[in-house]
């Protein structure tokens, strides 16, 4: 019995020694580099106690902004998770060399070289996910430009300010708008060079995830009988470059006014048209400008009305044209370039706008022989031009 005895304990001492061996063995929070560790997961509790307390403690960060924006559902996937969503952050203040607390699992875990943490590289950050540095000099630069969505920054009165003045000031994000948020607001707005790392990471986002509007991948569907050349979102101009021209895929132009997107081709070739012609009546008004003392127009209109009508429309619609053109969209290009061209070969030989021969003839028929001995007539400039205005004929 006494032998018996013995023989249980020694027994159940090996395995008693066995089991905390195993356990001991396989504390990957202690060693991720164990063999045992490859299919061992962070406990999903664990990981959003942390996530909470991380954008507790520091909202602004990038990581942050995409797990408010799975919470609001305007993200969806896997990379809602809350293990991805602290893989995004822990790994954005490592690459600041700033340490948080909260992220001491995670880099016990994900940071060593040789870890067997499967979870670190199936569950980890997005790639080319921004950091938060890179995201806020994006969006100061970018607002260094006025642009609309440049004041959903707030100070700490909560009033409006821009956020060329991010991390100044006062100047700050305030939950729930975040780096995200806003920066995918300017980059909708107008894509410019400084949203090319943005566009990056929507790119390659990983199957099953879906950023919806943060990242414009949504295409509309075409309404009845008409063909969509573009997305919907409507931008002021292509900053990369000149467009050729837009598809479904692309964003559509807005024309002069925001409203006025060209996402049909009905809408394209309406807006060459216009064009066209607003380039023809610009060149009507300059050549009208430049010879409003003509017969032709004396009687008509008081002088100065006149003058001043002429000016004001002329500039207003050379400022258009210059908008138009900037969208550096081909087809508006060439139309602008192309109104102006017809409107110069149209007007520049008429006798109507253009009086240079008529003139010349009045001269001839009127030309008098001048005494060489008498003296020139000096005459008040200003008091010219008044008369040439009230009586209509050329001195």
């Amino acid at each position: 019995a006494i032998r018996s005895l013995f023989l249980k304990n020694i027994l159940c001492g090996m395995l008693i020694f066995l089991v905390t061996s195993t356990l001991s063995e396989c504390d990957c929070l202690a060693n991720s580099a164990q063999t045992c560790c490859s299919d061992w997961n962070y406990p999903s509790k664990n990981a959003s106690q942390d996530l909470t307390s991380l954008c507790n403690s520091a909202p602004i960060i990038f990581g942050c902004g995409i797990s408010r924006a799975c919470a609001s559902k305007s993200i969806s996937g896997p990379a809602c998770d809350a293990f991805p969503l602290i893989s995004n952050i822990c790994w954005d203040m490592s690459a600041a060399n700033l340490t948080l607390s909260d992220c001491d699992n995670y880099n016990r875990l994900c940071s060593p070289l040789d870890t067997a943490v499967a979870q670190c590289t199936s569950q980890g950050p997005l790639p080319h996910v921004l950091t938060t540095a890179k995201a806020k000099s994006d969006i100061i630069s970018l607002c260094s430009m006025e642009m609309k969505s440049c004041h959903l920054c707030s100070d700490n009165s909560g009033r409006s300010c821009n956020c060329a003045n991010l991390g100044s000031g006062g100047c700050t994000i305030v939950p729930p708008a975040s780096l995200l948020s806003v920066l995918s607001a300017i980059c909708m707005e107008m894509e410019m060079d400084e949203c090319t790392a943005f566009f990056e990471m929507c790119d390659s986002l990983p199957s099953g995830n879906n950023f919806g509007s943060l990242c414009h991948k949504q295409v509309q569907t075409p309404t009845s009988g008409s063909k969509q050349m573009c997305n919907g979102q409507g931008i002021v101009m292509f900053a990369s470059g000149i467009k050729a021209i837009t598809t479904n895929s692309d964003m559509c132009v807005a024309f002069i006014f925001e409203n006025w997107l060209l996402d049909t081709p009905g809408k394209h070739v309406a807006a060459v048209i216009g064009t066209l012609l607003l380039g023809v009546v610009t060149q009507l008004l300059e050549s009208i400008s430049s010879n409003q003392r003509h017969s032709f127009w004396q009687g008509k209109m008081d002088c100065n009305g006149i003058r001043y009508v002429t000016l004001f429309t002329k500039n207003l619609f050379s400022f258009a044209l210059m908008l138009i053109a900037m969208t550096f969209y081909l087809p508006l290009l060439l139309a602008v370039i192309g109104g102006v061209v017809i409107g110069r070969i149209i007007f520049e030989k008429s006798s109507l706008v253009h009086p240079t021969f008529q003139v010349f003839q009045d001269e001839k028929a009127t030309e008098k022989v001048i005494d060489p001995e008498q003296e020139p007539v000096t005459r008040n400039e200003n008091e010219n031009d008044e008369n040439e205005c009230e009586s209509g004929e050329e001195v």
